[in-house]
């Protein structure tokens, strides 16, 4: 019959056993625990390591940190498993030259206000894996920046003022890719738009308005 001592021991060696599982589980977890939801289109084909990188240290190492910092024996904690995914991991493959909206730009002060609201300085602002959507942020957000713009020689039949005084917002990535990477002409003729319904199903993983030809394509894994 198995006594008090034995048990406390068979029960520290299950612990044990447990909790090294589970640090080795989530130090090299399969894919389906990185990957719980559908990849964005084009992004079928990269593997988890491409974005989700190795924190510093060992398991142990990053388990230890955290329990030092939880008692007050470290400033700060440590990550544990992965690093979280930043905008770096985006720009590593979508670094473009002729980006109309790059992230930096949004660190100039005059866009402030704009960041406050939505903060355009981190990819992941507006763009989140394995969420089921292409663009997180709505179709309507391009006042943050240009509600005071002034277009001279303005081409569109109907005019950007009018269209600013109306506050139709919607009806800006109808004529304009935000990026600026596909290869296609804006409209001149404001009926010629696409309509707020095949931006809202683009934004959503649905096809794009703006055609498949890019000026810059992304790094193939």
């Amino acid at each position: 019959m198995l006594n008090r001592n034995d048990l406390l021991i068979g029960g520290a060696i299950f612990l044990f056993s447990i909790v090294t599982a589970l640090l080795l589980f989530f130090r090299s977890p399969p894919n389906w625990v990185l990957a719980p939801g559908r990849m964005t289109p084009g992004h079928a084909n990269i593997s988890c390591g491409e974005c989700h990188k190795p924190a510093q240290g060992t398991a142990r190492q990053q388990v230890q940190a955290n329990v030092d910092h939880w008692v007050g024996l470290r400033g700060q904690g440590a990550y544990f498993g992965n690093l979280p995914v930043a905008g770096a991991a985006c720009a590593s493959c979508h670094l473009r030259k002729a980006d109309t909206h790059p992230t930096y730009r949004f660190r100039e002060p005059r866009f402030l206000d704009a960041v406050n609201r939505l903060d355009a300085r981190d990819c992941s602002s507006c763009h989140a894996e394995h969420k089921d959507r292409r663009v997180l942020a709505k179709a309507d957000q391009c006042d943050l920046c240009h509600a005071k713009l002034i277009v001279n020689n303005d081409p569109l039949d109907v005019s950007h003022a009018a269209l600013i005084a109306k506050a139709d917002w919607p009806s800006c990535l109808g004529c304009h890719d935000y990026h600026g990477n596909h290869q296609r002409k804006a409209q001149t003729t404001f009926n010629s738009r696409f309509s707020r319904a095949a931006i809202d199903a683009y934004l959503a993983n649905g096809p794009s308005p703006y055609g498949d030809a890019k000026k810059e394509k992304g790094k193939q894994p």
